[in-house]
């Protein structure tokens, strides 16, 4: 994939340990669909290099990235694509391997009443503070209801277990 040129709705957040920004999906502005596309900046060698792809198969935007101690934490974001959308539902962590190769690990899963939140990051945890989830029309069908976001003002704690050294 071409560098990110023009893309909308990413997000990006500075990696705790070796000071390069990761830039994180986001919608291509040619399709409008999402991207699982990932990209570092390094700012002190002016370079942006292909990251690691993120585990999403439609890809997403408007993600949150939380830099914890760990690495990154990348969590909630939608997908769009072909005049549709939804939940990514993301909750990943992006964690060096043994071998020194970053790696994307799957977090708890999120409350599926609503997973665009913002995060405040902690050491052990990520604290999600209110948000909303799309009812797509079958969904919605079953339910009685009619489609589109639902809000949810509640609060959540996603915790990270700690991992072993190269885990």
């Amino acid at each position: 994939a071409a560098p990110p040129w023009g893309l909308r709705e990413f997000a990006a957040a500075r990696h705790p340990r070796d000071g390069r920004w990761l830039i994180v999906g986001g919608v291509d502005p040619g399709t409008g669909a999402t991207v699982a596309d990932c990209w570092w900046l390094d700012a002190d060698r002016a370079a942006l290099l292909r990251g690691p792809t993120l585990p999403l198969e439609r890809g997403a935007c408007r993600l949150h990235v939380a830099a914890i101690e760990r690495g990154l934490a990348v969590i909630g974001g939608e997908w769009r694509g072909l005049g549709s959308r939804g939940d990514a539902n993301a909750s990943l962590l992006l964690v060096a391997n043994a071998a020194r190769e970053t790696e994307w690990r799957r977090l708890a899963p999120l409350p599926r009443s609503g997973s665009r939140r913002m995060p405040i990051a902690g050491d052990r945890g990520i604290e999600l503070l209110g948000g909303y989830a799309f009812l797509d029309a079958e969904s919605a069908a079953a339910q009685g209801e009619t489609p589109g976001p639902r809000f949810d003002p509640k609060r959540y704690r996603l915790s990270i277990a700690p991992l072993a050294a190269g885990d």
